[in-house]
């Protein structure tokens, strides 16, 4: 080799940062890429074991490298997990941001090691939704500061709780003297678990408020509107100044379902399609209503333009929520 050669050769792989030719200094990573995200379970945001900075203990962080390749949500969730000290990572979802409306596959590869991929900032973090109970991390459900729990920079959705029989004392109310007012209170968005849509704010407000989730509780706008806000898996709210629940003085009304407790029988079975709002049923099918006869408008014969049917709200042994025909129940 001539020696021209071992001398370019040699400036090649020297670290002095004198060498114009010295290719590692310039090519060397300014600092670790980590991952940031937050941590929920289906109610409501919790503190990460591991926080990234102490003045916000809902947001987590870890070095990316850190996830074994091929770096997939599985392998993704798994490491959270192992870090949050949660052993049941299988149930967990992962969802990629704070505006995805749905969870990744386990097997999707994520780009976390690229400078600006996801999660790369706390303004981009993940947010991981756990099947864990907040007494599991060593709280108690019954605690007003857990149930009050505020982010350090809170965006509060203001609600007024309502039975279907009339208003009711909110847990929390913000102002606990006021007598002759509707009872108001507030969440924070920030711990409004994903997808972050009007059913996550019904989910949050239950677990505040102290009562079960129900497939059949219902968010209204405001006192004066006539119907709730549809579409409660899919519709945002968006917390704009004026906006609705943006302000105490314009709270937006929730309304608590009665509970299911009457036992009844199917009668008959019945079929119908995915996302019609009935429950498909088999015969000896046992399942809880609430007693109340309902008309409610049926889509699922395509031949008829309008249809209604008396119905009952009801739930089955799996958990599942939908109307059932009161012809296809048995009376007591």
């Amino acid at each position: 080799m001539a020696q021209r050669d071992i001398k370019r050769a040699r400036a090649i792989v020297s670290d002095d940062s004198d060498s114009s030719d010295s290719t590692v200094i310039a090519n060397a990573p300014s600092g670790p890429r980590y991952l940031y995200y937050r941590l929920f379970t289906e109610n409501m945001g919790i503190p990460s074991e591991k926080p990234a900075f102490p003045s916000d203990p809902y947001l987590g962080r870890v070095r990316a490298n850190s996830v074994a390749p091929p770096q997939t949500v599985h392998l993704i969730k798994r490491r959270l997990c192992q870090i949050e000290d949660i052993s049941d990572y299988l149930s967990s979802v992962l969802f990629l941001s704070s505006s995805s409306l749905s969870p990744m596959s386990d097997t999707e590869r994520v780009s976390i090691l690229t400078p600006s991929g996801p999660g790369s900032t706390p303004d981009k973090s993940m947010e991981l939704v756990v099947n864990l109970s907040h007494r599991d991390r060593g709280w108690s459900n019954n605690s007003a500061a857990n149930r009050q729990a505020m982010s350090p920079k809170p965006q509060y959705i203001y609600y007024s709780p309502y039975t279907e029989a009339g208003e009711i004392r909110a847990a929390y109310p913000v102002n606990p003297d006021a007598e002759d007012s509707p009872s108001i209170a507030r969440i924070d968005n920030n711990l409004v678990p994903p997808p972050h849509t009007v059913d996550s704010v019904i989910r949050c407000i239950s677990f505040v408020e102290g009562f079960p989730y129900s497939f059949w509780h219902r968010l209204f706008v405001d006192i004066t509107h006539e119907s709730p806000i549809g579409n409660i898996s899919a519709t945002r709210l968006t917390l704009t100044n004026g906006g609705p629940g943006s302000m105490p003085e314009r709270p937006l009304t929730f309304v608590q379902a009665a509970e299911l407790k009457e036992r009844r029988s199917i009668l008959s079975p019945r079929s119908y399609g995915a996302g019609s709002g009935f429950l498909s049923v088999n015969k000896y099918d046992g399942i809880y209503i609430d007693g109340v006869v309902r008309r409610e408008e049926s889509t699922i014969y395509k031949s008829e333009l309008r249809s209604y049917h008396s119905v009952y709200r009801a739930r089955n042994a799996a958990g599942q929520e939908g109307f059932v025909n009161t012809n296809n129940v048995s009376v007591s």
